[in-house]
């Protein structure tokens, strides 16, 4: 391939020397691979690669020596080089006609892939704002919710403490019956000897009147308790 570029090395305007214009060059270059191709065997000129493999170094050559010629002079008018190669060779039209129609299909798809971009990212933005406001005017529908439910919370809540309260309430009294029993039962074991049968009497009518009292007050606590858990339960039901 070196070989090759050597025989059409230039010197290019702009760094010393004179020489063909790039147009010249490329007309060579493509005259040269149009030679190689028609010397070809059909066998060989079936197969893609090999055709390929034949006109591929050639061409690049050419297309680095045009690069190299311009690189060191000012930039080529492209209508210009077009115009010289088809003054040159107007054969060279139908490729050229080829190569602009793929040009305009290309920016024709760039074109249609940038339009729906577009489309699309103006789709998600209103999907986006469609979708916040969607969230306010939910978030506004549960604290609405929740301000009607508010005031059954707060009743539970009350019921809630009072019973708590009265609970313990009833735990100090059972509690403090619970001392006066056992000193009672304790004095009347070991006084009840030394007392009179009016003092026994009066003795076993206020323990067996404490100990009603304590089985009452254990009734009442059993009821509480489950009140109690009946109530929690309601709280949590009417969390939101």
């Amino acid at each position: 391939m070196t070989q090759r570029c050597a025989a059409y090395r230039p010197s290019p305007p702009g760094c010393g020397g004179s020489g063909p214009s790039p147009a010249s060059l490329l007309l060579g270059v493509l005259q040269r691979v149009r030679r190689r191709r028609r010397s070809l065997d059909l066998a060989r000129w079936r197969s893609q690669r090999g055709s390929r493999e034949v006109w591929k170094p050639t061409l690049v050559c050419g297309l680095l020596l045009v690069v190299a010629w311009s690189g060191c002079g000012p930039p080529t008018n492209p209508e210009r080089l077009r115009d010289e190669v088809l003054k040159a060779d107007p054969s060279f039209t139908e490729v050229l006609e080829k190569r602009d129609e793929q040009a305009n299909r290309i920016k024709l798809l760039e074109r249609e892939l940038d339009l729906k971009q577009r489309q699309v990212e103006q789709q998600i933005t209103q999907r986006r704002n469609e979708l916040k406001t969607a969230r306010q005017q939910v978030q506004q529908k549960i604290a609405k919710l929740k301000v009607l439910v508010q005031p059954d919370v707060e009743r539970v809540e009350l019921a809630l403490s009072m019973a708590v309260n009265e609970r313990q309430t009833k735990r100090d009294h059972r509690a403090s019956l619970g001392r006066s029993i056992s000193r009672l039962q304790k004095a009347l074991k070991q006084e009840r000897a030394s007392w009179s049968d009016a003092e026994r009497a009066r003795m076993d009518g206020e323990l067996a009147d404490l100990l009603r009292d304590a089985q009452r007050i254990d009734h009442e606590l059993s009821a509480l308790n489950e009140h109690i858990r009946l109530l929690k339960i309601k709280r949590l039901l009417l969390r939101v």
